[in-house]
């Protein structure tokens, strides 16, 4: 019966050069993974962030779901196919009791835009042209 090599026993069978050059990226990826943990552990949570789905890099401790938080500033705006979606708190109510949101078309390309129920609490903004 063969046994099957260890990762270790496979890299110390290659060239010289290969296994440095596995070395190097190994500790870029380390170096790259504390960074970014340590990135994320300094932000000062606010209530305007982004949220990433992602599956952790290997040998990283955290969720699937990051937030990433941002300055929060008068409006969080995302652009894509051609509607432009603007979140922002009620203008001028300093207790934040309510959140508008607010979309148009970009640059006049799609005329009409249309809020589509999806489920329950979702909806889709749809540009006309894009219908089905």
């Amino acid at each position: 019966m063969k046994t099957e090599k260890t990762m270790e026993q496979k890299i110390a069978g290659l060239p010289a050069w290969a296994q440095e050059h596995i070395k190097t990226l190994s500790r870029e990826r380390d170096i790259a993974v504390r960074e970014l943990t340590e990135f994320l552990d300094k932000q000062t949570p606010s209530k305007v962030f982004t949220e990433h789905y992602l599956a952790p890099c290997i040998g990283e401790l955290r969720p699937a779901q990051e937030r990433v938080y941002v300055h929060p500033d008068y409006a969080v705006v995302m652009e894509a196919h051609d509607i432009r979606v603007r979140i922002t708190n009620e203008h001028g109510n300093t207790n934040n009791e309510s959140i508008i949101v607010q979309w148009e078309d970009i640059g006049r390309k799609c005329r009409d835009v249309a809020l589509v129920p999806v489920s329950y609490n979702m909806v889709r903004l749809v540009s006309k042209e894009r219908m089905r």
